[in-house]
């Protein structure tokens, strides 16, 4: 009898975390805008600029894709 309430203590919260996932709320996958690719990719310039000012191979990348 010990030996199973010592087992049912070990697993109870176990199985009592099992449940405890919850459910997350669906990932957002609708395409963006022109406009907000746009917008990214300006702050990403910025960004880039500020990080890295001497940064000469940003300035010979292509731009657009």
């Amino acid at each position: 009898m010990n030996r199973f309430r010592a087992l049912l203590g070990a697993l109870a919260p176990l199985v009592l975390l099992a449940g405890c996932g919850g459910s997350q709320p669906p990932l957002n996958t609708t395409p963006l805008t022109d406009e907000q690719k746009a917008a990214i990719k300006k702050e990403d310039a910025a960004i880039d600029a500020e990080e890295s000012p001497n940064n000469k191979a940003a300035k010979l990348r292509p731009k657009g894709k």
